[in-house]
């Protein structure tokens, strides 16, 4: 830097010359903006964590096991009509003659109840493949709507030997629009982009049981191997 008006070199910061004795102006400083703290990693797009409809369906999920708890509480009560029934004296004791419990009535709820614990376990073990990233948690989510589907309609027709078609039919609308249900999540796992993105490659469809042919979506950005670990 140099002096204004006598032209001598002087200090950058010094406001005055110490030849001349003028006044002189700062020099120039570019304003400076603070950084934003850097880890060395890039930033992560929404779509490699769980949200959105994915995290929503494996909130469903754990709302499941919830009542499959509550229902193994409820077993109590199918264990102690059992007994009951196997005691005459606490059969009449309790005015329980067989109309309001019976042995058909009892087995055919067992088969449900046997039917929710063991879909429940296997959506339980699906839901941790995915939380892995594990590319076989879709097919161990169709096996669980088999075992949903197989139990269902066995339980259907219990019924219908047990208590007739007018009993019948009912609870078979009720098990298609049950499997229905169960199925939709399977069409937004091979159609979801999110999905795809979330589990960095389409091997999750290509092990899939009735889904290998459908093509999958293209993920929102390149496949890494970041997704390889949760």
């Amino acid at each position: 830097m140099y002096c204004s008006q006598c032209g001598t070199q002087r200090q950058p910061n010094s406001t005055y010359c110490t030849e001349c004795g003028a006044t002189q102006a700062p020099a120039f400083r570019p304003q400076t903006y603070p950084q934003t703290p850097s880890h060395g990693t890039p930033t992560q797009h929404p779509y490699r964590r769980m949200g959105g409809m994915l995290k929503c369906i494996q909130v469903l999920r754990v709302l499941g096991i919830i009542s499959i708890v509550l229902i193994i509480l409820l077993a109590g009560f199918f264990a102690l009509g059992v007994w009951a029934l196997s005691q005459p004296d606490v059969v009449d004791e309790l005015g329980l003659y067989g109309d309001a419990l019976t042995l058909e009535a009892i087995y055919t709820y067992a088969v449900l109840f046997v039917t929710v614990i063991v879909a429940g376990i296997t959506s339980l073990v699906a839901m941790g493949q995915l939380l892995k990233r594990k590319p076989n948690f879709l097919r161990t989510t169709e096996i669980a709507l088999l075992m949903t589907t197989a139990g269902l309609l066995l339980f259907d027709f219990i019924l219908l030997f047990t208590q007739g078609f007018a009993a019948f039919m009912p609870q078979l609308i009720a098990t298609i629009f049950a499997v229905a249900a169960s199925a939709l999540p399977l069409l937004y796992y091979t159609r979801s982009v999110r999905v795809r993105t979330y589990m960095g490659s389409d091997a999750y469809i290509k092990q899939s049981i009735f889904l290998k042919q459908v093509t999958p979506p293209s993920p929102a950005v390149p496949d890494d191997n970041s997704t390889q670990s949760f």
